[in-house]
This record gives C-alpha cells, sequence and structure tokens, in this order.
C-alpha cells in the first residue's frame, strides 16, 4: 500500500488548506472550481487558462482540492486537459513506534545490511512504503533505512495499523473422482410355454441322441387311436 494512501485513510474527506503542505499548479483551459468533488457540486466560478492556484490536496483520480489566488477554496478537474501542477506538495510523514526489537537495514530486504537494532518505544518518522513488507523509515538521529512494517515489530502512530504481509492462498487439492462401477448384466428368465407333440418322438435324458430314452411321447392322433372303443 502507498504511504500516501495510508495517509488518506487515516481521516477521510478532504483536509483542510492548513493541514497539509502546499503545491501550485497552473490551469491550461477553462476549467469550473466547484463546492464538492463531483460534477453534481455547486459551480464556485470558472477558472481560466493561464491562472495559478495553489494545489492543497489530490482527493482522488480525478479531482484536486485548490486555492484561487483570491482565496477561494474549492475542487478542479485533475485531467490534464485542464490543469498541470508545476509544484506538486511532498507527501506528509508520519510517526511510528517501534513495539518490539527489529532489524534497521539500508535496504528493504533482509538481504540488506544491518544498520543496528531498534528497541521497543523508539519514535520514527516513516517516510515511504516501498511494498507491503517494508517501510522507510528515518530515527530520531537523523539516519535513514529500512524496517519491517509487521505489526509484530512496529505500530503506526494515529490508529493506521501497518500493514502486514499478506498470506499467501493454499491451493485446496482436486478431489479424485471416484470410479462408477459398471453394472452387470443379469439374465432375463424365459417364460414357460407349452407345445403340442405331432408324431411320435424320443424323450432323453440329455439333449442328445445319446441320452437315455423315456417313454414315448405320443401324439394325440396315436392317442385316440389307440384308445378303446
Amino acid at each position: 500500500m502507498a504511504l500516501a494512501t495510508m495517509l488518506t485513510a487515516a481521516v477521510p474527506g478532504p483536509a483542510s488548506a492548513a493541514s497539509v503542505q502546499s503545491g501550485t499548479a497552473e490551469i491550461v483551459s477553462t476549467v469550473s472550481l466547484r463546492e464538492a468533488p463531483s460534477t453534481n457540486g455547486d459551480l464556485l466560478r470558472y477558472l481560466k487558462a493561464g491562472e495559478s492556484v495553489t494545489l492543497l490536496q489530490t482527493v482522488n483520480d480525478y479531482w484536486l482540492q485548490v486555492r484561487d489566488a483570491a482565496g477561494k477554496t474549492g475542487y478542479v478537474s485533475s485531467n490534464e486537459k485542464y490543469i498541470k501542477i508545476t509544484n506538486a506538495p511532498a507527501a506528509p510523514s508520519r510517526t511510528a513506534t517501534v513495539k518490539s526489537t527489529v532489524t534497521f537495514r539500508t535496504k528493504p530486504s533482509t538481504s540488506g545490511d544491518k544498520i543496528r537494532m531498534l528497541k521497543p518505544g523508539e519514535a520514527l518518522v516513516v517516510t515511504g512504503a516501498p511494498n507491503a513488507y517494508w517501510f522507510a523509515v528515518r530515527d530520531a538521529g537523523g539516519v535513514e533505512g529500512y524496517v519491517s512494517s509487521s505489526d509484530e515489530y512496529i505500530s503506526l502512530n494515529g490508529g493506521v495499523p501497518a500493514q502486514s504481509p499478506p498470506q499467501l492462498p493454499t491451493s485446496i487439492p482436486t478431489p479424485t473422482p471416484s470410479a462408477t462401477p459398471t453394472p452387470i448384466p443379469t439374465s432375463t428368465p424365459t417364460l414357460a410355454q407349452t407345445a403340442t407333440i405331432v408324431s411320435s418322438v424320443n424323450f432323453r435324458t440329455q439333449p442328445s441322441t445319446s441320452g437315455g430314452q423315456n417313454p414315448l411321447f405320443e401324439s394325440r392322433r396315436n392317442r385316440r387311436r389307440d384308445r378303446p372303443a
């Protein structure tokens, strides 16, 4: 997180002119000076090309808070076709207190040379934040270096906590789908059927001509012929 963002988050809303260091800007083409940083803000007046204004602060990516030569404060578009910043205000510094013993280094890296060990209770001036893991600071003796931004070691004064290194997300293993068993087809029983013997035929114990014989099946015609009168 950029230091400027952290400082803005500490005090919501536009700051007063006395609370920030001023810069200067020049109007490039006619633009509206408004009471609020929005196109819905009331129009105070039009700033003309060539006018110089005092730059009080950058409100967001679209608006600047400025003060004209007559002392009127308002908001103007930050688009470069309307305004050119000639001298940006210096970023305000923050103070911090060391919470527990931590290494003061020459670079924002554990490979940076150690300047000394900072002790609990020491006051520091935070001059920048090169990344999410380190603060650029200046100690009471004017020595500048880098210190871990973890809130285990340092606390920013003014209610804004130091930024801890983000935790990397852990990967969630993809479950292995279990194999779906292939159903075993079951045989459909053949329904029993009836038949009529047409002529005499051998009834055997096996499905073969070598199978033993049972009494002959006779046709209905032969049974009627042999029936006693």
